[in-house]
């Protein structure tokens, strides 16, 4: 049984199909929970009985985002010293899924915050993570900007019937 081998362009749709199934996840949890309280009256003042939960989803999403940045860095740096270019895409995938994976539980969270406290404080967080969420969309000019790719893999990239399997 032969594999196909990977292009560019197939790297590229994957990383958008993985970023947007994400996103779209978190939109879609959250139309959902906004149907099922939308009879509800929503609080829009601060409420010492939920002050844990303003707690805990100011927590998360602020250790989301600066905890996600942090392990991307971390994992980008491995990505970057890696010997072939198609194990620097996987690497570099494998850190956006970890970035996607942090700020998507702390949104989700948030989104359930919100249908059991009935705040709308929590989706105002979560409609700001998923704004944040939305900016990681994978383009070949970010790969090339975070992985400081020489010309030859600049070239490989952009072409979207390269191979990448190295």
């Amino acid at each position: 049984m032969t594999t196909q081998p990977l292009t560019s362009k197939q790297y590229l749709l994957t990383s958008r199909i993985i970023h947007g199934a994400l996103v779209s996840g978190i939109v879609l949890f959250n139309l959902v929970i906004g149907y099922l309280i939308s009879q509800q009256t929503l609080g829009t003042g601060y409420n010492k009985q939920h002050e844990i939960f303003y707690l805990i989803v100011g927590l998360m999403a602020l250790g989301s985002i600066f905890g996600g940045r942090f392990i991307f860095s971390k994992e980008l740096e491995k990505a970057k010293t890696q010997p072939t270019f198609s194990k620097k895409l996987a690497g570099y995938q494998t850190a956006n899924i970890i970035r996607y994976a942090l700020i998507e539980g702390a949104a989700l969270f948030s989104t359930v915050a919100t249908l059991l406290t009935l705040s709308v404080w929590f989706f105002v967080v979560t409609a700001l993570l998923v704004v944040i969420f939305a900016s990681f969309f994978p383009t070949i000019e970010k790969t090339i900007k975070d992985l400081d790719l020489n010309y030859t893999d600049q070239t490989q990239l952009k072409n979207p019937d390269a191979e990448i399997n190295d």
